[in-house]
């Protein structure tokens, strides 16, 4: 009986083209279609290697006087024929061949990953990932007409808005190159999708911390707990573009996102420790001026405003006298 085996031709980065069931010999290997294995390299001669039995039974490849020859990958060596065992390699052109035995130990079945179902299904729906990502867009724009103290003009309005698709087009498409390398989808919607939700997250955590400092004394407290915000959010943000990936299992995402978002943030905050000093000839404001944005009133009148101010002026300075 005819020793059975198995020829892999490897890309690259070694991962399986192609894979072959020989079970009968001699046979051939080139560029030519009178092969039994036939390869799409340039640099291959039209018969290139002949795997055949050897006297005593093992099996061998040989050179056929190719023009570019035949080598052992590591270390490279030059070589005129050679034994084919288990998990023998051999380069010709620039295609790398593999022996395996029908024999051969694969790796265990991978479980089927737990995936972070409902975010993902919805904005991996094109549709909904565009209307999700024209909410995020619209609700930023909002952000900024509300938290805004110059006059708006179309031009500001217009350079925001160019400004944060740009940001997104960036962010989402560095994304969606990795996810095309791993999976051979973009999936730029998504990952677009996804960047809006949390920076709209974002402005409402930023929005959070200061009216916190405007109504309490700012201070370490509310430092870290802005920085523990923003780790948080990039933390999901991390998370939530490998979910849309979905090439590693829910312990290495959760990992991964874990280690860059405290890694990065940490590493700010450590270095914003150091850089504080104790004394400065600048005068510290007790609280950031957090007041509701002027777009969100209704205008008062100078006279009303002024009128107001001696009233007030009134009440102090009779407090002041009773005092």
């Amino acid at each position: 009986m005819e020793r059975v085996i198995f020829v892999e031709v490897l890309d690259r980065r070694g991962r399986v083209r192609l894979r072959v069931r020989l079970d009968s010999y001699p046979v051939t290997i080139g560029r030519a279609y009178t092969n039994s294995i036939i390869l799409d390299d340039k640099r291959v001669c039209p018969e290139h290697v002949r795997i055949a039995r050897d006297d005593d039974g093992s099996l061998f490849a040989e050179d056929l006087g190719s023009v570019n020859g035949m080598y052992q990958p590591d270390p490279l060596k030059r070589l005129q024929r050679i034994e084919v065992r288990p998990d023998t390699h051999i380069r010709i052109g620039h295609t790398v061949l593999r022996f395996r035995d029908a024999e051969f130990s694969v790796a265990p079945t991978l479980a089927e990953q737990k995936e972070w179902k409902r975010l993902p299904r919805l904005i991996k729906n094109s549709y909904t990932a565009v209307g999700i990502f024209l909410l995020c867009l619209g609700v930023l724009m909002l952000d900024f007409y509300l938290g805004s103290y110059e006059r708006i003009t179309p031009a500001n309005v217009l350079g925001v808005f160019f400004a944060t698709l740009m940001l997104f087009t960036v962010w989402a498409g560095i994304w969606s190159f990795v996810n095309r390398l791993l999976t051979h989808h973009f999936r730029f919607l998504s990952h677009v999708a996804l960047a809006g939700i949390v920076l709209v997250l974002y402005t409402v955590v930023a929005a959070a911390v200061e009216y916190y400092e405007f109504l309490y004394e700012p201070g370490a407290v509310a430092d870290g707990l802005e920085l523990t915000m923003l780790t948080l959010l990039f933390f999901l943000l991390l998370f939530g573009h490998l979910s849309i990936i979905a090439s590693l299992s829910l312990r290495k995402r959760t990992l991964a996102a874990l280690l860059v978002a405290v890694g990065i943030f940490g590493t700010i905050g450590f270095m914003t420790y150091l850089e504080r000093t104790e004394f400065s000839h600048a005068i510290a404001s007790p609280a950031r001026l957090k007041p509701v944005g002027k777009n969100a009133l209704a205008p008062v009148p100078a006279e009303a405003f002024f009128s107001d101010l001696k009233t007030i002026k009134l009440k102090i300075d009779r407090e002041a006298a009773d005092e």
